[in-house]
């Protein structure tokens, strides 16, 4: 170009050149940094607390939710304003922890009551009821044996010290093998109703022996149901909740049963006296598997949850119905007409349950049932008691349950007999599904 000169052009070019270079090779800790404020030095260490205290928080949520996995490193990023948000919104309780509490504390306010174990479910559907309106059908099986021995002495006391007379030693052994098919289904939240179908099979052995003074005769007979298994008597109940627990008060149900005279009646039989030189052992020719009348009942049980413990009682009172039938003698070629009031009975029961674990539990229980006396009145007659037709039944009852599922449930049960109108032994099990 006309006046510029091209040594001048090199010139400006290499000093240009030369303050890029210097640009680039200047240190960078030549350049001092800006000083931090003291004010905001203090808030980033604040921000930094509260940031451990959320993730802190956040992680204890998480492992306390079931069903929910360990949190991910994209999703405490997110929480340190670092990368996308997770694919799931967070509940806002998991964002609420204090600053200022300690890290061991962090979280507790996110907390939320458990709901009930399926072991305490378990529990409630045993002792009490499970109102939900599902149905639960529960199959069982039961076992009882009982061992009896008695000494009749016939007779009487010569000089205060010699006995006169007959004695026989009478021992009744009986099993007793049940089956009961069992439905329940929760109407409403407070009402529940059941039904039970109970199959009975029964043995029985009666000996006798020391028939006379001598005590050397022996014999022995059995006794069996008709046909060898067979239906019992079938009842049917309805569970109303008064009080739902709270923290002050135990959940309140009030129940009513009704059973009917579906099994086998025990009146009519006739005794069998087997041909032997012993003549005291008479026994039955056949066994009933049922009352022969109706009988209803009702009463209340209470459940109160003192973790990890369940405090369970009922009371109930069964109620017998006077019935007619057309033979109540067991004498062999005797007939008589007549009416038979079985011995209403009183009963109570109370025990706990402990939860092992969230599908397992234990329960130890007490059950008392008081029998009063039977009467019976032959046609054109007046009513007359039945001599030691009152009894006094105490059981001792531990018991099992197994939540296997979240429909079905294992429950085993073990009865010891404390007196003598109680069986020896009981042994139950029972499998609880729920549809």
């Amino acid at each position: 170009m006309p006046g510029i000169r091209p040594s001048a052009v090199r010139r400006t070019a290499g000093r240009l050149l030369g303050l890029a270079c210097l640009a680039v090779l200047l240190p960078a800790e030549g350049i001092a940094a800006p000083a931090v404020d003291d004010d905001l030095e203090l808030e980033i260490n604040v921000l930094k607390q509260r940031l451990q205290h959320l993730e802190a928080a956040y992680r204890k949520f998480r492992a306390a939710t079931p069903g929910l996995p360990a949190p991910t490193d994209r999703e405490l990023g997110h929480l340190r304003g670092k990368g996308p948000a997770p694919d799931k919104a967070v509940p806002a309780a998991a964002t609420t922890a204090q600053p200022e509490a300690p890290a061991d504390t962090a979280g507790d306010d996110i907390k939320k009551r458990p709901d009930a174990s399926k072991s305490a479910q378990a529990v409630y559907q045993e002792q009490h009821a499970l109102f939900e309106r599902k149905f639960t059908f529960e199959p069982g099986l039961s076992y009882a044996y009982s061992d009896r021995n008695q000494i009749s002495l016939n007779g009487f006391l010569a000089l205060d010290a010699i006995f006169l007379g007959s004695v026989s030693v009478d021992k009744v052994k009986s099993h007793n093998l049940t089956l009961d098919l069992t439905g329940r289904y929760g109407l409403t939240p407070n009402i529940q109703m059941d039904f039970n179908i109970p199959y009975l099979y029964r043995y029985t052995v009666y000996e006798s022996a020391g028939q006379g003074s001598v005590g050397t005769q022996y014999s022995s007979g059995s006794s069996y149901l008709n046909p060898r298994f067979r239906i019992g008597d079938v009842n049917a109940g309805v569970y109303y909740r008064l009080l739902t627990e709270t923290e002050s008060r135990p959940d309140i149900v009030w129940n009513f049963r009704v059973k009917a005279p579906t099994g086998s009646s025990p009146y009519g039989i006739k005794t069998i006296r087997p041909q032997s030189t012993n003549s005291s052992l008479n026994y039955p020719e056949t066994l009933p598997s049922g009352t022969g009348t109706w009988a209803y009942s009702t009463g209340l049980s209470l459940v109160k949850t003192t973790d990890p413990a369940i405090l369970f009682a009922n009371l109930g009172y069964f109620y017998n119905q006077p019935q007619h039938f057309n033979d109540i003698s067991s004498n062999p070629g005797q007939v008589v007409p007549g009416s038979v009031k079985l011995g209403d009975s009183l009963q109570y029961g109370l025990g706990m349950a402990f939860a092992l674990n969230d599908t397992t539990s234990m329960s130890f229980g007490y059950t008392q049932r008081v029998t009063f006396l039977s009467r019976t009145k032959i046609d054109g007659q007046s009513w007359q008691d039945v001599s030691g037709s009152e009894g006094n039944a105490a059981i001792l009852n531990i018991g099992a349950t197994h939540a296997i599922s979240n429909r079905a449930s294992l429950v085993f049960g073990l009865g010891i007999g404390l007196t003598n109108d109680a069986p020896d032994i009981q042994v139950s099990a029972k499998l609880p599904y729920q549809f």
